[in-house]
Parts: structure tokens; C-alpha cells; sequence
């Protein structure tokens, strides 16, 4: 069982005891379900604290402007990451007019302090659909790497 002609990614993905690593995070309940709720490799880290990306954007889904959106670590000097939120605004909403500092608003109304992006920056797009996150987290990728 493995990676067909990968024993690396089979080595990094099954401990010794044969054990598989998703690199899901999640909990099991108390009727034994198991609920997946992030992937580690995609936790944002702050001050050494893990920030879930998914735990954010589900809570800016919740705002009544934004279509979707997608969260990513900013290399910090001094925490290490920040998140930035990368948002797609619902049709017939205009960028500017104050909407980025209305949802920096709402994030630090109902997230504990380094869950928030101090800087108080968020990217508004607009590119063809997705789902989940997935398509605005790749254009939120693009564009990070061309302002580093």
C-alpha cells in the first residue's frame, strides 16, 4: 500500500506502524463520528498558535456581502504568519466603498485577537466560480507570490 513508484510520499504519509496520515484535523464526537474540520498542512500559524483557515472563511461566508472566500499565512517578522482574507464579493456589491474595512469589522466582532489580520488588509477579486474556497484560495496563492 502507497504512492505507485513514490516510496518517499509513502514514507511521509504512513508511519512505521503502518498507520495513515491525512493530515486531516477533526474530533470524534460523543457517538463516536468522526468530524473532519481542517487540513494541518494549510494551518496558518500565529505566535505559534494554529489558525484554521477554514474556521475563518466559514465565518466571513456568514456576511451578507461575500460570495466566497479563501484565507492564507502571510510571512510576519514578528508573529510569524497572519492571516489575509482573499474574498469574492456577491454580485452587484462594489469593491472599495468601505466594504474591506466592514469585513475586517465583523471578523474582529466574533474571532479572538490572532485570528485577525492587524494590518487591516483584505484582497477583493473577482475571477469564474468555485467552490468551497478551493479556486479563490489558488488565485489568493498567485497573488501572494507576486507581492513578496
Amino acid at each position: 500500500m502507497g504512492y505507485l513508484n513514490n516510496p518517499k510520499a509513502t514514507s511521509e504519509t504512513f508511519d512505521s506502524d503502518g498507520r495513515l496520515h491525512t493530515d486531516d484535523q477533526g474530533f470524534v464526537d460523543d457517538e463516536g463520528l468522526l468530524t473532519s474540520t481542517d487540513r494541518i498542512k494549510e494551518m496558518i500559524k500565529v505566535k505559534g498558535i494554529g489558525v484554521a483557515p477554514a474556521e475563518l472563511e466559514d465565518l466571513l461566508l456568514g456576511h451578507p456581502k461575500v460570495e466566497d472566500v479563501a484565507f492564507l499565512g502571510l510571512q510576519d517578522e514578528y508573529s510569524g504568519e497572519k492571516p489575509k482574507a482573499y474574498v469574492v464579493l456577491k454580485k452587484g456589491v462594489q469593491r472599495g466603498s468601505g466594504v474591506e474595512k466592514e469585513l475586517i469589522r465583523y471578523v474582529k466582532e466574533r474571532e479572538v485577537r490572532h485570528k485577525w489580520r492587524r494590518s487591516r488588509k483584505v484582497e477583493v477579486g473577482r475571477f469564474g466560480g468555485g467552490c468551497c474556497g478551493i479556486k479563490v484560495r489558488d488565485w489568493g496563492r498567485s497573488r501572494r507570490s507576486r507581492t513578496r
